[in-house]
């Protein structure tokens, strides 16, 4: 009786150090920064960037069970930026949607 007890509180457990499978759906219109997820408690999404100049990454996290959660980040040019996510809830599957925009181009006006 108490190892059937015990087996039943450390399959409460497993939720929080378990993985499961994560799907990247990275848009980096034209940008050379790549987008790598790691499975866990946290989440963490990480952008690694070959480029030169700064951009602009938007993260979405979604489980299907709860709202998706998005974080914005800037990715310096010739870094890698980790983008951490707690989730609420143990989830079967993650998807990330991760869309990087370079900088705005300033346009100089003359007077």
């Amino acid at each position: 009786m108490r190892i059937a007890c015990l087996a039943l509180i450390a399959s409460f457990a497993l939720p929080a150090g378990a993985t499961y499978p994560v799907e990247i759906d990275a848009k980096t219109n034209g940008l050379a920064i790549e987008v790598k997820a790691s499975a866990g408690t946290p989440l963490v999404v990480t952008f690694v960037s070959k480029e030169k100049a700064n951009a602009t990454c938007k993260a979405s996290i979604a489980t299907g069970l709860d709202t998706p959660i998005t974080k914005t980040v800037t990715v310096k040019g010739g870094k890698n930026t980790a983008v951490p996510f707690n989730l609420r809830t143990a989830p079967n599957r993650v998807r990330v949607i991760a869309v990087c925009t370079p900088p705005a181009v300033r346009s100089e006006t003359k007077p």
